[in-house]
């Protein structure tokens, strides 16, 4: 399933520091249980990157329902359309303020062992670890099936940040 090797292990580890977009110091710094410098600073980032989203889906729907709804709009219609629009800026903030307080915490939790990569269906791909599970953040085939690794969270963000191989070679 993935183009990752065990009898390359330094090839590999590079290839995830590349995919993960961390480099030694993020490393050094997950390895004692701190995010990086440029780890945090992407967090915060795609927080706001999660809330500009939401925000664009919620004039999109907006626009929509303007655009196909009859006219007079009817109660209902402003009632449900309204609920949607709240509910996306909601998601979107709670994204930002997850991201922003994983920056802040600056904490990271190691998982070490055998990994295993599944589909859920839409989804997407997510990685299990010891007996937690992670959406996975960069694509499958970087990543091989069963083998150990070194896998970093930001537990306040639930969200693997980096990962190394463990023990290969």
């Amino acid at each position: 399933m993935s183009r990752a090797r065990h009898d390359q292990p330094q090839d590999h580890r590079t290839e995830l520091l590349q995919a993960f977009r961390v480099d030694g110091d993020d490393i050094e710094s997950n390895r004692m249980g701190q995010l990086g410098a440029r780890q945090r600073q992407r967090l915060v980032r795609s927080g706001y990157l999660n809330l500009a989203g939401a925000t664009a889906m919620a004039v999109a729907l907006g626009g929509i329902v303007l655009a196909i709804a009859e006219r007079p709009l009817k109660p209902v219609q402003v009632i449900l359309a309204g609920i949607l629009v709240v509910a996306l800026l909601i998601l979107g903030i709670v994204q930002l303020t997850k991201a922003n307080a994983a920056a802040a915490d600056g904490r990271i939790d190691v998982h070490a062992g055998p990994v295993y990569v599944r589909m859920r269906g839409r989804a997407g791909w997510y990685l299990t670890v010891g007996d937690q599970s992670f959406k996975l953040p960069v694509q499958f085939w970087h990543v091989q099936d069963e083998a150990p690794y070194r896998v970093y969270v930001a537990p306040k963000a639930g969200r693997i940040m980096a990962m190394e191989p463990d023990g290969w070679g």
